[in-house]
């Protein structure tokens, strides 16, 4: 079942990203988070695409998207509030 196993990943992620802000997070490459964010997107229009009659099929993949947003708009706000990092 690869949507349960996608939706799965996501509430990982969200729970990982969430507790992320509770201790030392190691700082994750900028480059990084938004080729993340910008596959999660290709694969949720392909899956959008594929399924264009249910796109509640689609569901995990969307969050994937929501969750890849939230860590570039988190990486940004810490860009801001950081003076010592540096832009990409």
């Amino acid at each position: 079942m690869p949507v349960l196993s996608d939706m799965r990943f996501a509430a990982t992620v969200a729970c990982v990203l969430g507790v992320g802000g509770c201790g030392t997070a190691a700082k994750v490459d900028a480059g990084q988070v938004r080729l993340d964010y910008q596959s999660s997107v290709a694969d949720y229009r392909k899956c959008l695409a594929g399924f264009p009659n249910n796109p509640k099929a689609c569901e995990a993949k969307r969050l994937i998207v929501e969750t890849n947003e939230r860590r570039i708009q988190q990486d940004d706000r810490q860009a801001v509030s950081d003076p010592t990092t540096s832009p990409d």
